[in-house]
């Protein structure tokens, strides 16, 4: 489902959008070149919906809407992320390879991702012995 990536709003936007709504879900959503029409449509949900989600705002109570675990979820795979990337990466300020490769381990099946692991965390102590 996902396209070539939507330009980018200014960064300073989607740190708005991050401190009032408490994830990048607006940054990840243009990064995957999806609309809100066809975020709504994945999730199931409205576009107003996840307009909301996105910004933060401020419901008819006053209350901001939030997500939860589920939603989560839902969301994150919707844009191809995970769900800890989705709250606190901004893709547009991360080297491309990087998502890239996450994207490529997260599809590996489980004994070659702990393959993958073991190999990290190898180099990981490698490294602290050295320094």
């Amino acid at each position: 489902m996902a396209k070539r990536p939507r330009k980018p709003r200014q960064l300073e936007q989607y740190e708005a959008y991050k401190q009032a709504s408490g994830w990048y879900l607006a940054a990840w959503r243009d990064h995957r070149g999806l609309t809100l029409d066809e975020l709504a449509a994945e999730m199931e949900t409205s576009k107003g919906f996840i307009s909301d989600l996105e910004t933060g705002a401020v419901d008819k109570d006053g209350k901001r809407r939030r997500y939860n675990s589920d939603l989560l979820a839902k969301a994150a795979a919707a844009v191809d992320t995970t769900m800890g990337f989705l709250v606190d990466v901004n893709p547009f300020t991360v080297d491309g390879d990087f998502t890239r490769r996450v994207s490529m381990i997260r599809e590996l099946d489980a004994r070659d991702r702990d393959e993958v692991f073991r190999l990290a965390d190898t180099l990981a102590r490698r490294r602290g012995e050295a320094g």
